[in-house]
């Protein structure tokens, strides 16, 4: 970061307008003007190597977030995995901190933060449900798999990307995203040669992870209040 500046608004200010008028539930927004390094956007990375060690730094900084400065980022999304040089190394960046929120989860709003292909499951359903840690790193999980699956065994962008409908922002989305994370994906069939090698192990691991917490929270909502065990904390 070069330079970081916020501009504070003042009371007869457009958004201070819309905050008195709205009254309730709403986020002001902030103007904060920032000069930093010139980034780099993974859509340019095609070797896995380099993949997975950008993945994995920025999965250490969602977990440093949430642990040591109780933050939730809350829009980890394709745009906002970044990167740059420096002296011959790459250094690996988690950008646009613009919906982040803090304490260990976010108050649930009608203002909905996220990309939608990106977002959790959770996340797109219509109960205005609160953002938690596991959603940054569902939302993370999700940006690997397609990246991942944007190029053939050659390093080239395949014509029709996976889950490239996710895009479109339909009504349709949840529908779909919670059968791929409630289902068992044939990972052969979604990445080509070095990319299944590399990631498939991975990705399946995960996938099995988030799948298994879909499933035990549909036991535990069928399973009577009297018998439920002592809830912990919600991650």
């Amino acid at each position: 970061m070069i330079r970081a500046e916020d501009f504070y608004q003042v009371e007869n200010s457009p958004q201070k307008g819309i905050e008195s008028y709205v009254k309730t539930d709403y986020a002001s927004p902030q103007l904060r003007f920032l000069v930093q390094e010139e980034l780099s956007a993974i859509a340019e990375v095609e070797d896995p190597k380099l993949m997975a060690i950008i993945f994995y730094d920025i999965f250490k900084a969602i977990r440093w977030l949430f642990e040591n400065a109780g933050t939730l980022h809350c829009d980890i999304s394709y745009s906002n995995v970044m990167f740059y040089s420096e002296n011959g190394k790459i250094c690996r960046v988690l950008h646009d901190f613009d919906s982040a929120s803090t304490g260990t989860r976010s108050t649930p709003t009608s203002q909905r933060t996220g990309t939608k292909p990106y977002m959790a499951v959770d996340l797109l359903s219509g109960d205005d449900p609160e953002h938690l840690y596991r959603h940054d790193l569902e939302s993370l999980l999700y940006v690997m798999i397609r990246h991942a699956g944007r190029f053939d065994d050659q390093g080239h962008v395949v014509e029709n990307p996976l889950f490239g409908e996710w895009d479109e922002g339909t009504r349709q989305l949840y529908k779909t995203k919670h059968t791929f994370i409630t289902s068992t994906p044939k990972w052969d069939e979604y990445l080509t040669g070095r990319y299944l090698a590399a990631f498939g192990p991975c990705f399946s691991d995960l996938h099995w992870m988030f799948r298994e917490g879909f499933s035990a929270r549909a036991k535990a909502e069928a399973t009577p209040s009297s018998r439920r065990p002592a809830r912990s904390r919600s991650i």
